[in-house]
């Protein structure tokens, strides 16, 4: 009995308890995670796994405020390679780390060796040109691994089947490329030091404000040796975003890389105030809440602003951008591999293109990349003359690349591929939809033909009719259009201030265009914190369209960075450059230009109070292994000149004349372009000819034609000799694929592309290396502040007697069938 009644007071002990714990949570609301999924008897909603009950009303979407869910990321770790060009998997990272750890002398202390890169040791291209898919098994993997242990640097081949570690050659000078850990770290280093502290508050500003920046330093003599030394500058993050236009002006902090120990610390601004944070944020809802109206809204400002992206819906089913086992690309008779390269960005591989005669697909670029990037400032000062960037070679292009913004990046159909890197302790991470393909139709026309009416043909079309020039009736004559529609491949390095929009664009004509844009937009590489932008909405309230233009709407960059112990996911041919992003820019006491000195050489322009722009360039070198119909190719420069016409020849005095010249030695094929003396440079096969006789070909279109206008012997212009020639031809060689060498950082510039063309081997009928440098003068002016607008540039690689005839002569037209029938959808909550 008395067990009994213990029973019963405890039941009812534990009933009441429950019915407080309710009475509770519902008359204070007590917060519980949100995002925790939990299961309630109270709630079916609750039971299917949401965390709205009716005791947890805070949990519970508003009308109307419902959203779909974030499609959960693509996991790359049961990813397997199937192509012999495919990246390395995260397995295979995993098992070179693993090698690399228990190889000596690093399994001594496996804590003190540092990676720098890790990547696929890409098969003799003979081998890639023979493998077959279904066929022939994988070439064997490996990797090639750049570390350094206890301050020495090591090249290693890693056979990631047999387990073995060959040491490779290292070059004399230079070092490698900064990790992403280490550009973060080093932000920070200054601030363990006494001295940069009282600096800062001297000049009136919060240490919680601070921001700073990694500057590579170059190479200016034997000072700098044997130690890897880098630049650190700072800036005033209050009241803004963009820290960058307030520049702490004259404050640079030597720093060894190594141990973090501040070595010297310069301030040479003192007097130079901070410019004011006013006008410098370029986030639209700031902008918005500045003038008081809804970032929401569509706004009803000026023209501009009224303008909107048009509609991208996915293209049309059918023949599109298909993207195979996660590299292979095909579209319009192109077939090409595709990937992300932790230095180069993006890598496009066995570029293919289809004949339309035979339907076979013929070989025209083995590989193509951005190789080196020179961006060098014209300030000699104490706090500017060493700003001589190679962004490749010293921060890694693809390193600084951001995840793309959809529907602002890219397109609504674009197809997105993920980069695998290697943090600084050798595990693998994801920089998300770092790259993305898709199919663009801008408006322009691939060919057209409208016959005049005065000829008096007949178009086999149309029988309306025409008032002639002469008054006399007439048929309509021949009116034949077809639109360009063409493939983009695309990714976005964010490398600090700078954005670099590169595409690769792939004509139906057979026409490669390799575009760079230079964009603003900025990336604080302080802040650690691993996340990102979500993906933008869109209302589907109107016109549903397919295609689509795409844009260069550059927001905000969030800095995605691995943990150090976990596996982290974070959140023809026309080659255009695009640049955007913001300025490097100098403080100066000037409000005015009219309290400037008479011809006083500022070394920029003044673009707002106490803000200098200073000029600079920026070179993007491209390397790019043709392959015109099979491997052994020669150059070709067709010179063109005026030619006198003889006495009594002709009523014309002078007729322009074409004579080619085969390069037979790099020497001969080394191209500094000029105005006045014009010609054009084809890439040959001379194995290969059309039915009336011609080689096959392919021809480098310029563009982007800056040229670098430092001494010869100028430190930087020695380590950036790349950009000595516009254009340079090698023999094929491996090992060399970076125009400012293996080892970037410090070097002194004795292992660049001009060290290599010096040799003057012979180059025709070989397997050649196309070398070709875009290049952009700077001088910045007020519309660059605060946030640039996209510039860009591009040059061509353009078929020359590769095929027959026009090979899109039988693309047909677009019909009003073709077009999508718009109608208007709503949105449900």
């Amino acid at each position: 009995m008395d067990h009994s009644t213990s029973l019963l007071r405890l039941i009812f002990l534990a009933l009441v308890a429950a019915l407080v714990l309710l009475v509770v949570r519902s008359a204070f609301h007590l917060p519980r995670g949100i995002d925790t999924p939990t299961t309630s008897l109270f709630d079916a909603a609750a039971a299917a796994g949401s965390s709205c009950t009716r005791f947890a009303p805070w949990g519970c979407p508003r009308q109307g405020d419902r959203t779909k869910p974030k499609p959960k990321p693509p996991s790359h770790e049961t990813d397997v390679p199937r192509h012999p060009l495919d990246p390395l998997t995260v397995r295979e990272i995993n098992r070179a780390r693993e090698l690399l750890r228990a190889h000596q002398p690093f399994a001594s202390s496996p804590s003190s060796l540092f990676v720098h890169s890790l990547a696929l040791d890409e098969p003799e291209k003979a081998v890639v040109l023979g493998w077959r898919k279904g066929a022939d098994p994988l070439p064997p993997r490996r990797a090639v691994a750049v570390v350094r242990f206890r301050g020495e640097a090591f090249v290693l081949a890693v056979d990631l089947a047999g387990g073995a570690v060959t040491p490779l050659p290292v070059p004399a000078s230079g070092y490698p490329t900064m990790t992403m850990d280490e550009q973060v770290s080093l932000c920070f280093a200054p601030f363990s030091n006494p001295a940069f502290n009282s600096t800062i508050r001297r000049r009136g500003v919060r240490l919680s404000d601070v921001a700073c920046l990694p500057i590579s330093l170059g190479w200016y003599g034997p000072t700098e040796e044997n130690r890897r030394l880098i630049k650190v500058q700072c800036f005033s993050a209050e009241g803004t975003a963009n820290f960058y236009m307030r520049p702490i002006e004259g404050l640079t902090v030597l720093v060894d890389m190594d141990t973090s120990e501040v070595i010297h610390i310069s301030d040479r601004g003192a007097g130079i105030p901070i410019p004011a944070a006013a006008n410098t944020d370029y986030r639209y809802a700031r902008h918005m809440q500045e003038e008081g109206d809804d970032p929401a809204s569509n706004g009803a400002g000026l023209g501009f602003q009224k303008v909107r992206a048009p509609s991208m819906e996915p293209a049309p089913p059918g023949p599109g951008v298909e993207l195979v086992e996660g590299h292979m690309v095909r579209w319009g008779g192109w077939e090409l591999h595709l990937k992300a390269d932790a230095r180069a960005g993006m890598v496009v591989s066995r570029a293919r293109v289809q004949d339309p005669g035979t339907g076979a697909h013929r070989e025209v670029l083995y590989k193509g990349m951005a190789s080196e990037l020179f961006v060098p400032y014209m300030d000699p000062s104490e706090a500017w003359y060493f700003k001589t960037y190679m962004d490749a070679g010293e921060y890694g292009f693809g390193l600084q690349a951001m995840p793309l913004v959809p529907l602002n990046d890219c397109p609504r159909h674009a197809r997105y591929l993920d980069g695998v890197f290697v943090a600084a302790d050798g595990r693998p991470y994801v920089r998300e939809n770092m790259i993305c393909v898709f199919e663009r139709y801008a408006g322009d026309v691939a060919w057209r033909h409208s016959e005049s009416p005065i000829t008096g043909m007949d178009g086999g079309v149309s029988e309306s009719y025409a008032r002639g020039f002469f008054g006399y009736l007439q048929r309509v004559t021949i009116r034949e259009s077809r639109p360009k529609v063409t493939l983009v491949a695309r990714m976005v390095a964010s490398v600090a201030n700078y954005d670099y929009i590169m595409d690769w664009e792939f004509q139906m004509d057979g026409l490669i265009r390799v575009k760079g844009c230079r964009g603003c937009g900025g990336l604080a590489l302080l802040l650690p914190a691993a996340g990102a932008a979500g993906a933008a909405s869109s209302s589907t309230q109107g016109c549903r369209c397919r295609g689509g233009l795409a844009l260069l709407l550059l927001g905000e960059k969030s800095f995605i960075r691995s943990g150090p112990d976990t596996f982290q996911k974070p959140d023809g041919m026309n080659i255009p450059v695009g640049l955007s992003g913001i300025l490097m820019v100098k403080g100066t006491a000037y409000s005015h230009l009219n309290q400037a000195r008479e011809n006083e050489d500022m070394h920029g322009t003044l673009l707002s109070e106490n803000v200098i722009g200073v000029i600079h360039d920026h070179f993007v070198t491209f390397r790019l292994d043709m392959d015109v119909d099979g491997a052994d190719n020669s150059f070709v420069r067709v010179e063109m000149a005026r030619q006198e016409t003889g006495p009594g020849e002709s009523p014309r005095r002078s007729y322009l004349k074409a004579t080619r010249h085969f390069a037979r030695t790099e020497k001969d094929a080394q191209v500094r372009l000029k105005l006045y003396e014009p010609a054009e440079f084809h890439v040959v096969n001379p194995a290969k000819k059309t039915r009336v006789g011609n080689p096959v070909g392919y021809k480098i279109v310029p563009a982007g034609t800056a040229a670098s206008l430092l001494d010869p012997e100028d430190p930087p212009q020695k380590r950036g000799a790349f950009t000595n020639n516009q254009i340079w031809v090698t023999p094929y060689n491996k090992s060399e694929e970076w125009a400012g060498g293996l080892f970037v950082y410090q070097s002194k510039g004795e292992d660049t592309l001009a060290t290599w063309a010096d040799r003057d081997r012979p180059i025709e009928n070989r397997d050649l290396v196309l070398w070709y440098t875009l290049g952009f003068h700077h001088i910045p002016c007020q519309e660059d502040f605060p946030i640039m607008p996209t510039v860009s540039s591009s040059f061509d690689l353009k078929p020359v007697n590769f095929f027959e005839s026009n090979p899109i002569l039988r693309q047909r037209p677009t019909k009003e069938d073709d077009l999508p029938v718009c109608a208007a959808a709503t949105t449900t909550a």
